[in-house]
């Protein structure tokens, strides 16, 4: 059962805290493992990309228009421990690490 406001009491707002995280937990599980998720934030005036492996490795950017989601879960995915880059050339980087980048996936699947 939804609460009804996150207004309130501290264990109203409390039990809607854990609502959300349970709902975006498992919105992002949708798509991948929770460990498999990394952020890019390249600058201050937005929330970040989320960006995931999937089970074969290739990366891929989560695109939704419901920015309150992607802000959300980008805090939520920060106190998961997931990484971080403020910078394009470490999350490429990070990428090639981790998993199939676009190029070598592309070069594999000619």
């Amino acid at each position: 059962m939804q609460p009804a406001s996150n207004h309130g009491a501290n264990g109203e707002n409390m039990t809607y805290k854990k609502y959300r995280e349970e709902e975006l937990k498992e919105y992002l599980l949708s798509h991948a493992e929770i460990g498999s998720f990394y952020i890019t934030c390249l600058d201050d005036s937005s929330s970040g990309l989320i960006n995931y492996f999937d089970s074969d490795g290739k990366n891929w950017c989560l695109m939704e228009d419901d920015d309150e989601l992607i802000a959300d879960s980008v805090e939520f995915l920060k106190k998961q421990g997931a990484p971080l880059f403020n910078d394009i050339n470490a999350a490429q980087e990070f990428e090639d690490r981790h998993g199939l980048s676009v190029d070598k996936r592309t070069r594999t699947e000619q």
